[in-house]
């Protein structure tokens, strides 16, 4: 039998439309260059905050490089996200 809650549903319905509608409607008003220099800096934010190295020797490189990663990610999902509302935009 098919087990399904209700945070998986969830984490679509907010993640994969709500989310990616949201950023498509800020890209038009601010522009999606900004838009993503903003997720980047959320993404360095981010990944200072959830640091668990020491900030000095090789925990700075892992720290730096974890800022790095969590930037990535969220500029490439906000880019990712507004390319796909956008083309569905002009298909509609």
């Amino acid at each position: 039998m098919l087990k399904s809650s209700f945070r998986p549903i969830l984490a679509v319905l907010v993640f994969g439309i709500a989310v990616p509608i949201g950023l498509h409607r800020l890209s038009r008003a601010t522009g999606v260059a900004w838009l993503i220099a903003a997720a980047v800096a959320l993404g360095l934010l981010y990944g200072a905050i959830k640091a668990d190295s020491a900030w000095s020797g090789d925990g700075l490189i892992v720290n730096l490089r974890l800022m790095a990663v969590c930037a990535v990610i969220l500029a490439a999902y906000v880019g990712i996200s507004v390319a796909a509302v956008e083309a569905i935009a002009r298909r509609l």
